[in-house]
C-alpha cells in the first residue's frame, strides 16, 4: 500500500516514514511539502483560493499511485479533507484523534500556532457533535514554543510543549498535542494518556482504526 502525504514541513517526513515502518512494514509513503500553504493562510489568503492550492500535491500523490491521501497540517485540515482525486477522499491526519478525545470527559489540547489551535477546537466540536459526545475540553497555547519551531529549534520546541503540559495536564483525563510537529514532545509529557495526530491518524489510513 502506498501512503499519499501532503506536508507544510520537511521534518514531517521522517515522523511518518517510522510510522508507516512501525505499524505496517509493506506500507510505503510518498511525500509533498509545501511550506507556501501555511504562509498563505498567515497572509490571510481566501480559504477557497488555499484549497486550490492544496490540489495540485494532492492530485500529484493520487496520480502517482497512492492508496490513502492525508493532509498532515492541522491548519489546513479542513480545507483538504474531503477533496477527490482519482476515487480517493483525502483524510485530514488529526481527525481520527479527535474522534477518540471525544470519548473523554476532559480533555487539554495543546498548539503552539494559534491557527492550529482553532482548528482543533472545530474539529473536536464536529467530532462531538457527531457522536453524540458531550465531552469538554480547553485548547491553551504553548508560549514561545512557536518561535522556536521556526529557528528550527526543533529539541527546544518539544522541551517547551513538555513542560508546559506537565505543569497543567494533571486535572484532565487525556492531553492531546494537536500539531504533527509536536508528537515528539509526547515521550516527555508525564500525562496517562497522551494522544498525537500522527499515530491515530496513520492507523486509521491503514485500515488498523
Amino acid at each position: 500500500m502506498k501512503v499519499g502525504f501532503l506536508h507544510t514541513a520537511a521534518g514531517h517526513v521522517d515522523l511518518f516514514d517510522g510510522l508507516l515502518q512501525q505499524l505496517d512494514d509493506t506500507a510505503t509513503a510518498l511525500h509533498r511539502i509545501d511550506e507556501g500553504l501555511l504562509e498563505a493562510v498567515s497572509r490571510g489568503e481566501p480559504s477557497d483560493q488555499v484549497g486550490l492550492m492544496l490540489a495540485q500535491p494532492l492530485r500529484s500523490l493520487a496520480d502517482a499511485g497512492c492508496a490513502a491521501l492525508a493532509c498532515t497540517c492541522s491548519t489546513l485540515g479542513a480545507m483538504a479533507e474531503g477533496q477527490v482525486f482519482n476515487g480517493l477522499v483525502v483524510q485530514r491526519i488529526d481527525r481520527a484523534a479527535a474522534d477518540y478525545l471525544v470519548t473523554r470527559p476532559r480533555v487539554l489540547v495543546l498548539a503552539a500556532l494559534a491557527s492550529a489551535g482553532e482548528a482543533a477546537d472545530a474539529l473536536l466540536e464536529q467530532s462531538a457533535r457527531r457522536q453524540g459526545s458531550d465531552s469538554g475540553w480547553l485548547v491553551a497555547l504553548v508560549p514561545g514554543a512557536w518561535q522556536a519551531f521556526l529557528k528550527a529549534d526543533i529539541a527546544g520546541y518539544h522541551e517547551q510543549i513538555a513542560n508546559f503540559a506537565n505543569e497543567f495536564s494533571d486535572e484532565y483525563d487525556a492531553l492531546f498535542l494537536a500539531q504533527a510537529s509536536m508528537a515528539g514532545a509526547a515521550s516527555a509529557c508525564r500525562h496517562q494518556d497522551v494522544v498525537t495526530s500522527p499515530e491515530r491518524g496513520v492507523r486509521r489510513l491503514l485500515g488498523l482504526d
